[in-house]
């Protein structure tokens, strides 16, 4: 794959100054050794500790938020065939400028020695609205790049023939393949260790249900970071997600009708990664344009992802006979 990137990264100027502002107040901001570091839901203070815990749970989100628009927008960007506007673009202005909105405003209280902690809506949208619009102008100005996608077919005769023979001789057959692309496992594991973090910082509260939902959801995303597994056997065509593999499609191959290469656009034709849906068919993928699209004799559409579509299509097509 090309490495050069191919969206500007000017487009991040808004969450960038706003996170130089956030330290720049960090800087001047003379905190005490001990302050509230939680809040309950009507903003009274039930946690105490380092406010330091806070001004860094805040520093590593924005960069968190930073680096996944980044990655977003990149992706985005290779997917183009001509210059239109990324919505998703501006998702790190207003995130980050929430964030430090939120942050600035705790180090003000913390600082004047305050232990309630009412929600400053007035700085949010200033520096969270601010962001944004410039985000939204500056998405306008971007200039369209054009990438050059590797899309070149491979000959799956041998592999066709293969299957078919062992299908038609009652010879076992198991054919796998997985997509578990590494930025999708750090995003997953980064995300799952702030949701540890918060459940940490939050268990001496006396709301202990954030606790221990920060934990299951933190576990959950976790239990993801295996990716997705694609099985096809002469009964079956079954897609698991995860490392515990949750099975999210099984198919009888007697009830395949048709199976074709598909090209797409991930985050236009889907809006991003994962399981997918839209008016047409349901998606499984993690990286890639181009699948096998699967027809069911009910008109039901399933499109599977791959780093070797051409040769999963083959195997396909030989178990299942369709041409």
């Amino acid at each position: 794959m090309n490495n050069r990137l191919h969206h500007p990264l000017w487009l991040h100027i808004p969450s960038v100054l706003a996170l130089a502002a956030f330290t720049w107040v960090c800087a001047s901001t003379p905190l005490p050794q001990r302050g509230p570091i939680h809040f309950a839901l009507d903003g009274k203070a039930d946690n105490w500790g380092s406010p330091l815990t806070v001004v860094v749970l805040v520093f590593a989100l924005s960069v968190l938020f930073i680096g996944l628009a980044i990655l977003i927008c990149e992706l985005w960007a290779r997917e183009e065939q001509r210059k239109t506007f990324n919505p998703l673009s501006p998702i790190d202005d207003l995130v980050v400028g929430a964030m430090v909105a939120m942050g600035i405003e705790y180090l003000r209280l913390v600082a004047d020695g305050g232990d309630t902690f009412p929600i400053p809506w007035l700085t949010v949208m200033v520096y969270a609205g601010t962001a944004t619009i410039v985000a939204v102008v500056l998405e306008h100005l971007r200039p369209y790049r054009h990438f050059a996608h590797q899309l070149d077919r491979i000959d799956t005769h041998h592999i066709h023939d293969e299957v078919e023979h062992r299908v038609g001789n009652g010879q076992p057959l198991f054919y796998w393949e997985s997509q578990n692309p590494r930025w999708m496992t750090v995003i997953l594991v980064l995300t799952s260790v702030a949701m540890f973090a918060g459940s940490l910082a939050s268990l001496p509260s006396d709301e202990r249900w954030v606790s221990i939902l920060l934990l299951v959801i933190g576990t959950l995303m976790l239990s993801l970071a295996g990716g997705i597994r694609t099985t096809v056997t002469r009964q079956e065509i079954a897609v698991r997600f995860g490392t515990p593999g949750f099975r999210v499609l099984h198919l009888k191959t007697s009830d395949v009708s048709d199976v074709e290469l598909h090209e797409f656009s991930p985050l236009r034709d889907f809006g991003g990664y994962g399981i997918r849906q839209n008016r047409e068919m349901k998606a499984y993928y993690l990286q890639g344009r181009k699948g096998v699209l699967l027809t069911t004799t009910e008109g039901k559409q399933h499109l599977l992802g791959s780093d070797s579509p051409d040769r999963l299509a083959a195997v396909v097509q030989a178990v299942t006979g369709v041409r």
